[in-house]
């Protein structure tokens, strides 16, 4: 909305999402439960800043071609620090087994710096949570900047 005839809006690249997957899942299986945790919850794509996930995740091709796809850094936690962020996350006993952790999406976008906004999201082999990273904005030095 534009309440004034010239106006600015900024869009800062300050989403993060957290993503769990099946081995083997496709680009287009993580993009298309992306595309609907952000349409489902009025988030711009342009904002998404960074991936994040579990660090045996680190090589999978979909998850890399979805990255690739859409210039995305992928940050990798290992399973101790994703059990080491505190926070109210759901559970998974098959993912604590799999893992090492209860909870990947969720944990991972806490890890990343980000408070997370939409919560775990499941489809098709792949989970996905949203999380929302600090932005700071200096007009002095011209500069916005994410955390990450």
């Amino acid at each position: 909305e534009k309440p004034f005839g010239v106006t600015l809006n900024i869009l800062p690249r300050s989403l993060a999402v957290g993503i769990g997957c099946k081995k083997g899942t496709a680009c287009d299986g993580i993009a298309a439960l992306v595309a609907e945790v952000f349409g489902k919850n009025g988030l711009d794509p342009r904002r998404l800043a960074v991936v994040a996930t579990i660090d045996i995740k680190k090589d999978e091709p979909g998850l890399r071609e979805f990255c690739e796809r859409n210039r995305l850094k992928l940050l990798t936690f290992t399973a101790g620090e994703l059990m080491s962020v505190g926070g109210d996350f759901a559970h998974s006993d098959f993912v604590e087994r799999t893992t090492g952790a209860d909870n990947v999406c969720e944990r991972a976008v806490v890890c990343v710096g980000g408070r997370l906004i939409v919560p775990k999201t499941c489809g098709d082999g792949v989970t996905c949570a949203a999380g929302e990273l600090p932005v700071f904005i200096d007009f002095e030095r011209k500069d916005l900047e994410c955390c990450t």
